[in-house]
């Protein structure tokens, strides 16, 4: 049997379409564990750019910096994605597990 290498990726970061309401824009949600960031969904880009908007706004919130290499797919037919980016690092100061 062929063996395969598997590699840690890290953390990944789930993000959510949640269309327009009576009160509300059309919106994208990054979630990481219990701490999630909202942004207005922006018709003028792509998709995939409106979802990964949301996880830079995520990132900035609580301080992560994130590298030039992320591995990307959708769910559930384009509601939302998955991003797991090759290295995470986070602050110093921050005790999130």
């Amino acid at each position: 049997m062929e063996k395969i290498k598997l590699t840690h990726l890290g953390r990944a970061i789930e993000t959510r379409f949640f269309g327009a309401t009576n009160y509300r824009q059309a919106r994208i949600k990054a979630i990481d564990g219990d701490r999630s960031a909202t942004v207005p969904y922006e018709y003028g880009v792509g998709q995939e750019e409106a979802h990964w908007q949301a996880v830079k706004e995520l990132l900035k919130k609580y301080g992560y910096e994130w590298g030039d290499e992320w591995v990307v797919t959708s769910i559930e037919q384009g509601k939302g994605y998955i991003f797991a980016p090759m290295m995470m690092r986070r602050r110093m100061d921050d005790s999130y597990d």
